[in-house]
């Protein structure tokens, strides 16, 4: 049995903060609004060394929601902190 191992939120934390660097920097290349740019760019190598180090699959909302309405075979672990879980997650997914 193949399962797929999801770790959909982290992607997406990363992108998020990721968008946080650029926005209202102009003129300020590399600074993040909120002042953690290395704070983002520590969480975005750990992940990028993550998914190399364990071939990982990580995957786009379209592509996971795809994969949901067609019945794969999957398990998705949801890495938001419980509180945020609780407020509503992908159907199916597990929070670690």
């Amino acid at each position: 049995m193949n399962k797929k191992i999801l770790s959909f939120v982290a992607l997406s934390l990363v992108l998020s903060l990721s968008a946080g660097c650029s926005a209202g920097t102009a003129g300020s290349v590399g600074t993040a609004k909120d002042g953690n740019e290395v704070k983002i760019e520590a969480a975005a190598m750990k992940l990028v060394n993550a998914v190399e180090q364990n071939g990982y699959e990580l995957v786009g909302t379209d592509e996971l929601n795809s994969w949901i309405e067609a019945g794969e075979d999957m398990v998705v672990i949801d890495t938001m902190p419980a509180d945020f879980f609780a407020k509503g997650h992908v159907p199916s997914a597990v929070n670690a």
